[in-house]
């Protein structure tokens, strides 16, 4: 699979499309030159959001605390955001989460078009559930749980046959066949 560079949109949070390439120099320099710890090992996301972090004012986009959410969601993965100040460096470090964690999920069930799957319950059907409570149940049966693939997008995002919607893939279990 080919790595796309992410992309900022200025009038908010940078929007990550991929984040496996490494930094290019004149990221590198630019980081140098504001005084920035970075290593050419780093993803080029990681050193994107440690330079709009220095320049956010500067530029329109003043650096915001982490958020709960984002504590909450790099809980769920397993990672540690205790170490970002800022919420881009948060929210890069989940983002590369989620998206190693949707390839790893592609290769290991060597998902293909064709194949049927089955939808887990993901966290905002979990809050739903949550928030409606007994109410759920009469609910729960108009959410379809199988589903074919039409085709993998790069980043692991699923896309199911006849407009049946999209999963990311680490909520997805592949259907044994008889």
């Amino acid at each position: 699979m080919n790595y796309r560079l992410w992309e900022i949109q200025f009038a908010g949070s940078p929007k990550i499309l991929w984040s496996g390439v490494k930094p290019s120099a004149e990221q590198l320099a630019t980081a140098d030159q504001l005084g920035i710890q970075v290593s050419p090992d780093d993803t080029f996301a990681t050193v994107a959001s440690a330079i709009l972090e220095r320049v956010g004012n500067a530029v329109g986009c003043p650096p915001r605390a982490v958020t709960d959410r984002q504590r909450e969601l790099a809980n769920e993965l397993e990672i540690d955001v205790t170490d970002c100040a800022f919420s881009w460096s948060a929210f890069v470090r989940i983002k590369e989460a989620i998206q190693l964690s949707n390839l790893e999920t592609v290769r290991r069930m060597e998902l293909k078009p064709g194949d049927i799957v089955v939808k887990v319950e993901d966290p905002s059907e979990r809050r739903l559930k949550e928030i409606l409570g007994e109410r759920w149940e009469s609910f729960a049966g108009d959410f379809p749980r199988e589903f074919e693939v039409a085709s993998i997008r790069e980043d692991g995002q699923v896309f199911f046959k006849d407009d049946k919607g999209k999963s990311p893939a680490r909520y997805l279990r592949k259907r044994l066949t008889p």
